[in-house]
């Protein structure tokens, strides 16, 4: 009985080198990583107040002040902050004073109607349009 217990641990113990030489040791990471990722609780929704549900609309950045008053203001006036804005007087920095740029035969003219800014260029029905700029896209060196 000795004996057959020593062939069956070299057997076994052989049979295992071999197994561990063919399958890469990431593998056996794999599945202990997997077996570990168990979740034995369960999803809770937690339904926001009627304060805090905004029906998908901005409710804008001065919402935030009041919780977060130093990242407000180290936010306020970055290039994060003038990402993207309502483009007014204020917020466009090119110029819409009747201007035309000429780029392979396309004209386009920048120009405003009342406060609104506007570009007329050729649209995709190779047909010129009226266009109104709703918001700027950043500051500098470039605004778009």
């Amino acid at each position: 009985m000795y004996r057959s217990h020593i062939k069956l641990s070299l057997i076994v113990g052989i049979g295992l080198k071999i197994f561990f030489r063919k399958i890469p040791p990431f593998f056996f990471l794999l599945v202990f990583s997997l077996l570990g990722c168990k979740n034995d609780k369960k999803d809770v929704y937690i339904s926001p107040t009627k304060a805090e549900v905004h029906n998908g609309n901005f409710v804008g950045s001065k919402s935030c002040m009041d919780c977060h008053q130093k990242e407000y203001k180290s936010w306020e006036g970055s290039h994060h902050d003038l990402a993207m804005k309502i483009a007014d007087t204020n917020t466009v920095l090119g110029d819409f004073n009747d201007v035309e740029f000429v780029h392979k035969g396309i004209s386009t003219r920048f120009f405003k109607n009342g406060k609104d800014f506007m570009v007329n260029t050729e649209g995709p029905d190779d047909k010129y349009h009226d266009y109104k700029v709703e918001y700027t896209f950043g500051v500098e060196p470039l605004q778009q």
